[in-house]
């Protein structure tokens, strides 16, 4: 599941390097923007672009769920089989699906009318415009059906996690099982520790992000940088999942650390006789 979850991380982050996405409010509006100026600027290419932009970010989201549920399988002592855990990654797969294919329904094709509203936006009337998708909530329309949906995959996401985290506190299997050795148990506890981190930082760098969306675009605040700060801290994922890794596993992070150590001599532990020795010459 980790393996799993980090391909994803990966394709997302090539995704972000290939589109640069960002993101701008105006007057009730929320424009996506590809800021890649070597990306293709057509309506198309930005469809491409921000509906597979949005399809990984969510997809990493709904994927958390698996890596609990096969945890607690592990701790019962009943794994789920291949099938079944890939029954669940296609549950996961069609909330991505959804969220980034409803992007031709809820989002209007660039033209000049929005396009000097985003200068407006940006404050910089000779700004260039990149390709974008704009999305208009007047009301309670498609766009506001377009973020609901982002509260509703983060809902059936956690909600899964709190179920999985309940559970596996109930079975005691692996925990008291006088057979694991203390490398088991010290593998688990890593395993634990990035699973559990990397579940509780997407609260915070998409889930409230996603909450400022809909505030600002309905009050038609036209918040400077705000837009590109939402999109950084959504972007961090990929990067923090593999810090995770890197510092929860002490085998991982001596071997990433180790080149930046200052190599010294010690002492303290020098053979007593070639202490002698050297007093000798």
């Amino acid at each position: 599941m980790m393996i799993a979850n980090s391909v994803v991380d990966l394709l997302f982050a090539v995704n972000t390097m290939i589109t640069m996405a960002s993101v701008c409010f105006g007057p009730q509006l929320v424009y996506v923007i590809t800021d890649n100026p070597l990306y293709p600027k057509t309506y198309l290419a930005s469809l491409i672009g921000i509906g597979s932009h949005l399809f990984l970010m969510f997809l990493s989201v709904s994927m958390l769920p698996l890596k609990f549920i096969y945890r607690y399988g592990v701790m019962r002592n009943r794994p789920f089989s291949n099938i079944q855990l890939f029954g669940m990654f296609m549950v996961s797969f069609m909330l991505g699906a959804l969220h980034g294919g409803a992007c031709p329904f809820t989002f209007t094709p660039r033209s000049a009318y929005y396009d000097e509203i985003l200068k407006k936006s940006l404050e910089n009337p000779n700004a260039v415009v990149n390709g974008y998708l704009v999305g208009e909530v007047h009301e309670f329309n498609a766009m506001a059906m377009h973020f609901s949906n982002v509260f509703v995959i983060m809902a059936i996401s956690y909600t899964f996690i709190i179920l999985m985290i309940y559970l596996s506190k109930q079975t005691v299997t692996l925990q008291k099982n006088e057979m694991m050795t203390k490398q088991t148990a010290a593998v688990q506890r890593q395993i634990t520790r990035i699973i559990y981190f990397q579940a509780l930082y997407p609260v915070f760098v998409i889930g409230f992000p996603c909450l400022l969306f809909p505030i600002f675009v309905v009050q038609g605040k036209t918040v400077p940088y705000i837009g590109e700060w939402a999109m950084f801290s959504m972007h961090t994922p990929p990067l923090v999942n593999s810090l995770a890794v890197i510092l929860c596993v002490p085998s991982y992070r001596r071997f990433v650390v180790h080149p930046f150590k200052s190599s010294r001599i010690d002492t303290s532990v020098m053979p007593a006789q070639s202490v002698v020795d050297f007093g000798r010459q």
